[in-house]
């Protein structure tokens, strides 16, 4: 996808990384001795040795400071009885160097915060995102502008792995034009898993179909009175009976910017679906209900970071938006119904949040690439 493939959501993320890791690779991974669990305690404790390290050194220089602070008080001091001593003509000094000593040597703190850290997930988690090329579907009702069309076409691009011809991929332009056929899928077979002809290796919208329904009114005159209409009345039931199933048909491009694609509006309700909350650069955004409450709570015990596979040039604004949208909605809360639920309106919902570029790229066992969040990188108990 020329357009939008560098910033689509990976549709292989922590959802499914652990599903498909075997039972050897579960225990692996779990193992106390050399496992990830036995990593995180490993960084955790060095950090906290350097961090103590640290502490006593500033401590260390914070005394010297103070001792070369007061022994410079102390000959200012003597200076200052010297010259009063002297006569006439002698001035007090002022001490603004002894305040700002103090100022510059005044230690800050740095030690280990008492919260645990809270990993959360963030796709299929605490919200849905889709681009809308990939959650179109044959029969949805969209917008084009002012008028309302009917999908009646959607076209992919597949990159297969024929099962009589392993280790080649074959590009392949599939349609849907039926609200039963299937969405191809990456890592599942073409076209079904019936008949196992392929292995889906990519597969990516390139285009739509819509039908545009005309609405034609009669013609009248001044008077009110269809004047023409019966002009052929055996005509007009033909032609009736035409334009009732007539339609225009429009053709647009996923790959390519166009005036149809920029006046696309996608179907923004679908049923057994949470109504969109937001649209964001072409994704569906879809919060989690009383999200916003359980990050309010969670932000009493933890600190909260968030960790994504998906692409950070786009879901670094996109959070920023759900961010705002849950403090207005928690700013909204009375007081009574917050004392009921035992939490305060935090300044921040979350401290920090990794993206696809901080996840370890590995491949699954069809060799498809999948990102891992090693929890480990992060040094933090959890």
């Amino acid at each position: 996808r020329v357009c939008f493939r560098e910033t689509m959501v990976d549709p292989i993320g922590t959802c499914q990384a652990l599903d498909l890791l075997t039972q050897d690779q579960l225990e692996q991974l779990f193992d106390e001795s050399n496992g990830y669990l036995s990593k995180v305690d490993e960084i955790f404790d060095t950090a906290q040795t350097k961090e103590s390290q640290a502490l006593v050194d500033a401590n260390n220089d914070h005394d010297d400071n103070e001792h070369a602070s007061d022994t410079d008080e102390d000959n200012n001091t003597n200076n200052e009885d010297d010259d009063d001593g002297g006569g006439s003509g002698g001035t007090k000094p002022k001490h603004k160097n002894r305040v700002k000593n103090k100022k510059k040597h005044k230690r800050n703190s740095s030690v280990i915060a008492d919260k645990k850290c809270l990993i959360l997930d963030v796709d299929n988690t605490l919200i849905y995102v889709r681009h809308f090329m990939d959650e179109m579907r044959v029969g949805d009702t969209v917008r084009l502008g002012a008028r309302h069309a009917t999908v009646a076409t959607i076209t992919y691009r597949l990159d297969l792995e024929f099962s009589d011809n392993p280790g080649q991929m074959s590009s392949y332009d599939h349609a849907l034009t039926s609200e039963r056929d299937p969405i191809p899928q990456r890592g599942e077979w073409f076209p079904d898993d019936t008949n196992k002809l392929a292995i889906i290796h990519q597969a990516d919208p390139t285009g739509c179909v819509l039908h545009l329904l005309h609405t034609d009114t009669q013609d009248t005159d001044a008077n009110g009175d269809a004047t023409n209409h019966n002009h052929n009345h055996a005509d007009n039931d033909v032609d009736a009976a035409a334009d009732k199933k007539a339609s225009t048909e429009i053709k647009i491009s996923f790959l390519q910017n166009s005036d149809e694609l920029s006046m696309l509006e996608p179907m923004m309700e679908r049923e057994n679906y949470l109504a969109v909350s937001f649209m964001y650069g072409g994704y569906l955004v879809r919060i989690r209900p009383g999200l916003a409450q359980f990050l309010a709570l969670c932000n009493a015990k933890y600190d909260v970071i968030l960790f994504t596979a998906a692409d950070g040039s786009v879901y670094q604004g996109l959070l920023k938006q759900v961010h705002h949208i849950l403090k207005s909605e928690l700013n909204e809360t009375t007081t009574t119904e917050k004392k009921e639920m035992e939490y305060a309106t935090p300044h921040k919902l979350w401290q920090e949040i990794y993206f696809r570029s901080d996840c370890d790229e590995k491949f699954d066992e069809y060799g498809l690439p999948y990102r891992h969040k090693n929890l480990a990188k992060l040094g933090r108990e959890l």
